[in-house]
């Protein structure tokens, strides 16, 4: 808004009458006259020492450049207010979006991580579980191996008492025929004697 041309202050000048013959007091340029101060009386002339009161016209002007100035620094003040308001929402902006971007990056990685992990020990199981089934297997077959080897064993054993037995048996009939046949020859002897 362009500032309002200023009016000059103080009442407005007077210029003396001019005559037709110029004289040395008609020469002089206007001058201004002093504004009375209400407070003095009518009967009192200007003084010299007193400043020239404003009209009521120029303190309107100056309270209206006053108000201008005050409405211009409010504006100027509110400006620079909205200004760094936005400055430091777009600076809380872009450190929110950096934070919450490192955030996702870092969950991210630990989403990643985790998948991983869980792969890993997805995999580790059904590795363990393998491990398992082979060694039940491998378990399974032991067992039957040591059930077969049992039975034989005591097949074997059945086997070796039979075998034994007939041995022990044979043995008794041997030496039961050689004590028979000793029993006979001492008998033969002693009839004949």
């Amino acid at each position: 808004m362009p500032p309002k041309a200023v009016k000059p202050q103080g009442r407005p000048r007077k210029c003396p009458k001019v005559d037709p013959a110029p004289s040395e007091d008609s020469q002089k340029p206007c001058e201004e006259i002093p504004a009375r101060n209400p407070d003095t009386s009518a009967e009192e002339g200007p003084s010299e020492t007193q400043e020239p009161m404003p009209g009521p016209s120029e303190t309107l002007q100056e309270t209206e450049l006053s108000i201008n100035a005050t409405v211009k620094n409010f504006e100027r003040k509110i400006d620079q207010f909205v200004r760094l308001s936005v400055e430091e929402r777009q600076k809380f902006y872009q450190e929110y979006s950096r934070e919450f971007l490192s955030l996702i990056v870092m969950w991210n990685m630990d989403a990643e991580e985790v998948k991983n992990h869980r792969e890993k020990l997805a995999s580790l199981l059904e590795e363990r579980q393998n491990l398992f089934q082979q060694f039940q297997v491998a378990q399974t077959q032991k067992m039957e191996e040591f059930k077969e080897l049992y039975k034989q064993y005591l097949k074997s054993l059945d086997d070796i008492e039979n075998c034994h037995r007939n041995v022990v048996a044979d043995e008794i009939k041997k030496q039961m025929e050689i004590l028979d046949e000793t029993v006979v020859q001492e008998n033969q002897e002693e009839t004949a004697v």
